[in-house]
């Protein structure tokens, strides 16, 4: 009958509108996944982002790895701001699925820099870290930049993931020493000219540790923290000839690192000078004949200003 028909078109376009409807949702809800993780969302225990309130928050132990690609500053005033975004986006697309595949997550980009974490084991975060060396020294970097370089800087400990802000204007962070520390590592990848450093927390907590190639650091006293930090080069992320130079050379620096750090300052002075001059992008033992120089020049008197300031 009429009646009837008009009852199956009514109910027929109520359905095709909820349909419509749930396809727009779900369109909304993957476009916001884009913005808030979904192992965000999860870490907080909610099912959806419709779920996630102001202040909820949740505690765990995780694996941070900050990265910061070497003299970006330099490299962007050598492009109009849309190639500088092109450039970021271009990199990003190269490193980021690289940590997802690893079983990390970004937390934020902070211009050039990136912030992952990894809730599972610690070796994916190196893991994640030697294979993004080897991807830009294998393809390169975005617009032709073949020696395109990153530091990275991995740390474990506990995080506080919630949201902050107010009612009509909030985010989702992470408040925690490790972030702190792991950018702190990143840092001295600069100060030591080389590109992986990690912590004696995360290699404490990894099982897998003794399948890496390791080269003792010293100890550090990272800003903000009372306690020194114990960390380790990955040599797993360097070209085969500095490795093995690093390799050969291995036991001779964590001597001078030994002597360093006790006091026999001109002694180390003299082994890192030795491993320096057998290969030039020796970065921490550069830096380490730099720094001894400078403290038996400060032992003697000889310091200029310059030298108290570095």
């Amino acid at each position: 009958t009429l009646f009837r028909s008009r009852i199956n078109l009514l109910r027929s376009e109520k359905e095709e509108a909820q349909q419509i409807a749930l396809r727009q949702k779900s369109a909304i809800l993957e476009a916001t996944a884009r913005f808030v993780p979904e192992q965000f969302i999860a870490e907080l225990n909610r099912k959806s982002i419709e779920e996630v309130s102001l202040g909820d928050a949740a505690e765990k132990d995780m694996t941070v790895l900050f990265a910061d690609i070497r003299s970006f500053t330099t490299l962007s005033e050598q492009m109009v701001p849309r190639e500088t975004f092109q450039f970021l986006n271009d990199y990003l697309a190269g490193v980021v699925p690289i940590v997802r595949s690893r079983g990390g997550h970004i937390d934020k980009y902070v211009g050039d820099a990136l912030l992952a974490l990894f809730p599972g084991s610690a070796i994916e975060a190196i893991q994640a870290a030697i294979a993004m060396h080897k991807s830009l020294e294998n393809n390169g970097g975005p617009a032709g930049q073949k020696q395109l370089r990153i530091g990275t800087g991995i740390h474990t400990g506990k995080l506080i993931i919630g949201t902050v802000g107010e009612a009509q204007r909030m985010d989702v962070t992470v408040i925690s020493d490790a972030v702190n520390v792991a950018s702190r590592l990143e840092h001295l990848t600069k100060d030591f000219a080389c590109r992986l450093i990690v912590s004696a927390e995360t290699l404490n907590e990894e099982p897998q540790a003794r399948s890496l190639t390791l080269r003792f650091l010293g100890t550090e006293y990272v800003t903000g923290r009372n306690d020194a930090v114990q960390i380790f080069e990955v040599l797993d992320a360097d070209r085969d000839p500095l490795r093995d130079h690093k390799l050969l050379y291995r036991s001779d620096f964590e001597k001078a690192v030994n002597l360093y750090e006790t006091g026999s300052i001109e002694e180390s002075a003299r082994l890192f000078q030795e491993m320096a001059m057998a290969h030039p992008d020796d970065g921490p033992a550069r830096a380490f004949h730099k720094r001894a120089m400078r403290l038996l020049r400060l032992r003697e008197g000889k310091a200029g200003h310059a030298d108290l300031w570095q």
